[in-house]
């Protein structure tokens, strides 16, 4: 392996959560960050990451049209590009463009494979109960997904999905369920698409910008802290409580801060 190629593995990325509840940040800083909270859709327990910080404050930007929030926190980890892989880190499917691409690509395995299924679903998620069968098509630009299963009121049914190339899997929460379930079965039945979805993974967190999910079980360092405040006009200010490279007390940091608002 040349050294160029180590560097690229090594290289260290940096992710962002959100937390709504500043209190927690004694909690980040003293046990890290774990899986915690199941995923809207059907989704993986996982602590949910962006991939930059533009993504997280527009997430608290959203957070705040839904909640009126006036505080907040965002919490940085560091981790290795290398180590960014199935099923440790996994791609949200509510936040992925270009991940439908990645199914489009592997269509032949897709619509030979997947046609005798019997895979259960959450019943409150979706219509269906379960997927029979998924069958996937290209159409000019448009990625046409056409998955079949069994639902409450009929031992056969169907829900179709159309997305444009680059664009996002999902146009709800209620999608996620079907997505994540597509790309659960592909990643553990095909090798060649796990390791094109690691791939995915790791080269979209340095260009696109996604959203991931850590399920490992081992609690994550923290590498910053930095508290968020949004005022009446959806304007946010942050200051950094806290920074592994730097010598100071974080918690002294968080209560002068908090104090001065």
């Amino acid at each position: 392996m040349t050294l160029q190629k180590t560097l690229e593995q090594k290289q260290s990325v940096r992710f962002y959560h959100v937390g709504t509840n500043p209190d927690d940040f004694k909690s980040f800083f003293k046990e890290g960050a774990k899986p915690i909270g199941q995923g809207i859709g059907g989704q993986a327990n996982g602590f949910y990451v962006w991939s930059n910080e533009n993504l997280a404050e527009n997430h608290i930007q959203f957070l705040n049209f839904q909640q009126m929030l006036k505080e907040a926190i965002i919490v940085g980890i560091d981790t290795e590009k290398e180590k960014i892989t199935y099923p440790l880190w996994q791609a949200d499917v509510e936040c992925a463009p270009g991940l439908c691409d990645l199914f489009a690509k592997h269509q032949d395995f897709i619509n030979k494979k997947m046609q005798n299924l019997n895979i259960q679903l959450p019943s409150n998620e979706s219509l269906l109960t379960s997927i029979q069968s998924i069958q996937l098509k290209k159409e000019n630009d448009d990625i046409c997904l056409t998955i079949k299963g069994a639902s409450h009121f009929a031992p056969t049914m169907q829900q179709n999905f159309i997305r444009k190339e680059g664009g996002n899997p999902c146009q709800g929460c209620a999608d996620a369920v079907f997505f994540q379930t597509l790309t659960d079965y592909l990643c553990q039945n095909n090798p060649d698409f796990k390791q094109d979805y690691n791939r995915f993974m790791q080269q979209s967190v340095l260009t696109n910008g996604i959203a991931l999910k850590y399920t490992g079980k081992e609690n994550l360092p923290i590498s910053s802290i930095e508290y968020a405040t949004i005022d009446d006009t959806g304007k946010i200010s942050k200051t950094n409580v806290f920074d592994k490279k730097k010598q100071f007390c974080p918690f002294v940091a968080m209560a002068l801060k908090r104090k001065t608002k």
